[in-house]
């Protein structure tokens, strides 16, 4: 993130900026976790929503994101440990 992280003796309160993240574990509508704050970790899922929430001391501050970006690594698995569904869902990106 790009900016001031503390708020200095003078100043007035800061945006934050802050990552979350949700996964489904199952594939179904009823798999999805609760949003919680997003660490660099490894998590296991079918599918992945992330989302970025700014909170801005008042209407005075303009808040602009020109790109959010982010990188999955998925370990490649055996045939054997995968059903067909599991397999044929590794081919798309959510």
């Amino acid at each position: 993130f790009e900016g001031p992280t503390e708020v200095a003796a003078d100043d007035s309160a800061n945006c934050t900026l802050r990552m979350q993240i949700r996964t489904n574990v199952d594939g179904t509508s009823s798999g999805w976790s609760d949003w919680q704050p997003f660490t660099c970790d490894i998590y296991t899922a079918v599918m992945v929503r992330m989302r970025l929430i700014a909170v801005r001391p008042d209407d005075s501050y303009n808040v602009r994101i020109k790109r959010f970006h982010t990188n999955i690594i998925v370990p490649r698995r055996s045939n054997v440990e995968q059903g067909p569904t599991e397999l044929h869902s590794r081919n798309e990106l959510f």
